[in-house]
């Protein structure tokens, strides 16, 4: 994702953290949530975003829980709600 040591490539980060999110590692499912968020790697899907953002948020992933925080207050994905949004963006 950063190239850091090889080509930066989007696609390539977003498939390995898929595979790592796909067997429950709460921080590929935060990083694969934030990847559809902004739209990197794959196409930008705020549903998607809030399915991954939500499995590592409830896992305890601060980024999850930060993801999910932001997207319950910008309404992405998941019906507006500010106070989902304080809850998640406090416990991140």
């Amino acid at each position: 994702m950063n190239g850091k040591g090889v080509s930066q490539n989007y696609a390539e980060s977003t498939r390995w953290y898929r595979l790592a999110a796909e067997q429950g590692y709460p921080r590929a499912q935060a990083m694969l949530g934030l990847a559809y968020v902004l739209g990197k790697g794959v196409l930008q899907d705020y549903d998607a975003a809030a399915d991954w953002c939500t499995k590592a948020a409830k896992q305890g992933d601060d980024a999850g829980q930060g993801c999910l925080g932001l997207l319950y207050r910008d309404g992405h994905g998941v019906p507006q709600d500010y106070v989902q949004a304080h809850m998640w963006l406090k416990l991140s």
